[in-house]
Parts: C-alpha cells; structure tokens; sequence
C-alpha cells in the first residue's frame, strides 16, 4: 500500500483526488487545499470522500513528530511553499503538476509571458518539488501548440488544465506500472517572476505597448486586468474579442454586421440542437480527428475565426470522445453535414497518411472542401505550391521553387528546402531537416529529426512511395518504396 499526501487546487485537483483516491494499492492519508476559501473544489471532492483535510500548519507539524507518514506526495497546482519534514519524509518524493514549461518559466505569470512573448507553443510539467520554486529534477514536459494573435490568459489556462491532465495521466500510469523514483532531467536556470513584477507588467504604457497584446496576456477575471490610470484610478481595458465572449447567447449588437438570420457565434446553443429554420452559418469549419493531431492544431485553426467572421469550428469525429473538446464541439461526420451551413470545410487531422486519404476521399464525395491550417510564422519563400489541406505547424520553412501534394503535415520545426518535390500525404515529424533536390513519394513517412542529404540538379535524391524514415536518421542515399530506414547513416531496417 503507497501511503500518498495529495495537495492541490482549482477543478483539476478535485477530478485528479478523486482518481487517485480510487486507485488499488492507494491511501490518500490527507488532503492540503485552499479549504479556507467557501467554494473550493478539493475541499468538496476530499469531504465527499471521507479523507481527511490538514491545515499546511499542521500537516507540518504532525510529519515533523511523526503522526503524519507518506510515501509518496502529488501536487495539483499547489500554491503553498513546502518545508522541512513535508519534503524529507517521502521516500518517493513528492511530484508536482505545474502548468508552464520548465525549466524556462517557474511561478506565477507564464500564462502572461506566454503572451507577451508572442509564444506559438507551450508546455506543462511534471517535476519533484525541492527547497525553492519549482527547480526541482523535471520528469516530464507536454508541449502543444497555441495561437499567439487569439489566446487570452484565461484560455490559455483552460487549455492548460486538459494538458496538464494528459500529463498526470501519464506520469501516475507511469509511477503504479514500476513505484519508485523517476529518472529526470535537470531542472536548471529559467525565469521567476514576484507577484509585484506581474503587477506592474499590467499597466499599459500606449507609446511602446502592443496594447491589443496586453491586454489578452492580463485576461484573467476576477483579477485585475490590463489598465490605464484616470485620476489615480485603474481601469481594466477589454477588446472586441472579450467583449463577444462575456456576451450572453443569443445577445448581439444591433450594428454589428453579423445581426440577422445568419447563424454567428454569439448563440451559445450546441450546433447540433439547430433546426433547419433557424437560419445557416456561412462557413462551418471542421477538424476532422479530435485526437492529439487535431487538438494540437486546434489553436492554429482558430485562425480561421478571424478570417471568416461568421464562420463556426468544431471537431469532427467518427467516434466522438464527448460533446466538447478544448472548449470546441464534437461532431459526427453525419451530424456535422445535416448542419445549415452555406460551406463546410474540414482539414484532416489524422497522423496516419492512409486513414487521412480515405477520410478526404470521403469529405470529397460529400462535397465537403479543405482549408489549410498554417501557424503565423511559417516561412514560405518564392515559387511553392501546395496541395489542398496541408497542416503547417509552428517554425516550419518552406524555401523556393518547391512543390507539395495534399494533405501535408509538417510539424514543429520542420523544413523543406529549393526544389524539392513531394507527394500526396506526407508527413514530417518535429525537426525534419528536408534538403534541396530531394523528391519523396506519397504517403511516406520522415520521423522527428531526421535528416535528407541534398540531391544535385537532374539527380535528385528519391524517397520512395510508403518509405519510413526512423527518428534521426541521417539518409544519404535513395530509398526504395515501402523500404523503413534508421539510423546514421541509414539503412534498411532488419525485422
């Protein structure tokens, strides 16, 4: 029996301790929360259950004297500071969940940073909690993309608080498979912000200020937002974009070129509860996979909702994980047809290349269109075509004089450089390195990191149809069809 002390705060921790507590082999022996505040979600979760509830005064006390022993403890969001014999009694120290990447961003404030900085992707992490803030040794850090023009602060959070589950999940299935302490990385260097510091970053100084910037990086009711100051006083700025969501549903404004019978996205009702009077959507968006390839590009495509004013997005699935996804709606592919919509475009979230033909194939004999999904900073130089339906994450490259079938995915820091020619479905894992004069055939499959030697004019260097490239293999020469190679430098893989 592993014996755990489980601290934590907001909605999350409430979910994880009642996961954790129904675990075999596990005794919650206390719960350290924000019980002092009327409405606190581990507080309610830890009396439903029965558990004990410390006060940290006393929690202190008790692992000091020994009436309170641990193995192991978990920490959701935890915001007390822990000391002395709370972190010398486990044997299995004590694991905490912090929303931000380390070890770049430690404390309070990395919603605000990521913002301000203008980040296109961010993490949460899982580290062992030492004497100071967060500089324990890291176990893990889960990293996704997000959408620098559109993200507030408070989105940011929420799409934090999903991560930061898929991130416990593992770590906890990780810890019951083999009990004991993780093998780490380290936890070196990265920023720390006061509580003062974040104060004064609200103020808005309009001279030198992205205000528009500020003001969703400080998003984050009820506390005090973005401000100016009038005759000593502070007020909060808002945009349009935070005015439309603090809007109530069906409310819109009477000037607003989105009044009338066309469907907009201020009626909150789900788009499947619509009747066929009721009006159609211009644009209905869908990504087709609600996996962790379309929720990662989800943030990318919101971009889309700036673009096309009255459009909607949603997920579409064929097995619908739930009714919302990422604060998106999850649709069928039958359900997201009988919707009104005067368009309907989807772009195919689906790693693997043979299921994302089929499903194309698929939207395409129901008249459904593609829209490509492209982070901000993507680079593309002079004379390239691409395919319909490409998924073009952050940092990715695209030089000149360089052609690209349908249904592309190149993911983060990927590049393809001059005269390259590549086909239909192809994928590109995180940091592919694509030289010029290379041609790759359909549905060929490069892995995070690797390599592609540059070919010479008129001998270019050929990946075949169906090839697989390993995870950092460095190739040099051709490659034949449906042929797996690895390694540095690569060769075919012996089964």
């Amino acid at each position: 029996m592993t014996r755990v002390l489980y601290m934590g705060r907001k909605p999350i921790a409430g979910k994880l301790l009642e996961r954790v507590a129904a675990t075999p082999g596990i005794e919650v022996v206390g719960v350290l929360t924000d019980s002092h505040l009327v409405d606190s979600p581990t507080t309610a979760m830890a009396d439903r259950l029965g558990l004990p509830l410390l006060e940290f005064d006393d929690a202190l006390a008790a692992a000091g004297d020994g009436r309170l022993t641990f193995d192991l403890g978990v920490s959701i969001l935890y915001w007390r500071r822990l000391k002395g014999a709370l972190l010398a009694h486990p044997a299995q120290g004590i694991i905490n969940f912090h929303p931000a990447p380390l070890p770049e961003y430690r404390g309070v404030g990395g919603y605000n940073l990521a913002i301000l900085e203008g980040r296109t992707d961010w993490a949460v992490s899982a580290h062992y909690i030492d004497e100071t803030i967060d500089t324990g040794p890291i176990i893990s850090v889960r990293r996704f993309a997000i959408d620098p023009h559109a993200e507030t602060a408070r989105s940011l959070e929420k799409t934090c608080m999903v991560e930061l589950e898929l991130l416990f999940d593992d770590v906890w299935g990780r810890f019951l498979a083999n009990p004991g302490r993780f093998e780490c990385l380290p936890n070196d260097g990265g920023r720390l912000l006061t509580r003062r510091e974040i104060e004064e970053m609200k103020r808005i100084d309009p001279r030198r200020d992205d205000i528009g910037r500020k003001i969703r990086a400080f998003w984050f009711p009820p506390y005090d937002g973005a401000y100016i100051e009038v005759n000593g006083e502070r007020y909060t700025l808002v945009d349009r974009t935070i005015l439309d969501s603090l809007a109530e549903p069906g409310v819109s404004s009477l000037f607003s070129p989105k009044s009338g019978r066309r469907v907009g996205r201020e009626d909150g009702r789900p788009l499947s509860a619509r009747g066929e009077g009721e009006g159609s959507i211009g644009t209905l968006l869908g990504i087709y996979g609600a996996g962790g390839c379309g929720r990662g590009i989800l943030p990318l495509a919101r971009r889309e909702l700036e673009l096309r004013p009255d459009a909607q997005l949603v997920f579409v699935d064929d097995d619908p994980p739930s009714d919302r996804l990422n604060g998106h709606e999850v649709l069928s592919f039958d359900a997201f047809l009988s919707i009104p919509a005067d368009e309907r475009r989807v772009a195919v979230a689906i790693a693997d290349s043979h299921a994302r033909q089929s499903v194309a194939e698929r939207c395409e004999a129901a008249g459904v269109l593609f829209f490509e999904v492209r982070a901000a900073n993507v680079t593309q130089m002079d004379d390239v075509q691409i395919g319909d339906g490409a998924l073009l994450s952050p940092f990715v490259t695209i030089t000149s004089n360089v052609r690209i079938g349908r249904h592309f995915q190149a993911n983060l820091y990927s590049y393809v450089e001059h005269d390259c020619v590549i086909g239909d479905y192809v994928t590109f894992g995180p940091g592919v390195h694509c030289n010029g004069n290379v041609h790759i055939g359909d549905h060929a499959y490069v892995g995070s990191g690797a390599i592609i030697r540059q070919g010479k004019p008129g001998k270019p260097l050929l990946i075949g149809a169906g090839a697989v490239i390993g995870m950092g293999a460095v190739v040099t020469k051709d490659v034949p069809d449906g042929t797996t190679v690895v390694g540095n430098p690569a060769r075919p893989l012996e089964r």
